[in-house]
């Protein structure tokens, strides 16, 4: 059996965001960790008219971008 030995590297944008670089599953897997449902949001009229599904996403997997503030979470992911 192999092991996947997956690496990322994180290099600073501006003071607002980070890049992390990765590999495509990792940053499915990034996006994922770093979204929420908005209490409430099924009610709301962005919601209701199928224009938003009402999740937020920290990460962005098409940039590769996320907030500096994260840091410590990234590195614990």
């Amino acid at each position: 059996m192999q092991k996947k030995i997956t690496s990322m590297l994180v290099s600073k944008v501006n003071e607002v965001y980070i890049k992390a670089d990765c590999e495509p599953h990792i940053r499915a897997e990034l996006d994922s960790f770093f979204s929420f449902e908005v209490p409430g949001a099924k009610f709301m009229p962005s919601v209701r008219a199928r224009r938003w599904n009402g999740i937020i996403h920290l990460y962005s997997a098409a940039t590769g971008q996320i907030y500096t503030g994260l840091l410590p979470y990234l590195k614990e992911f």
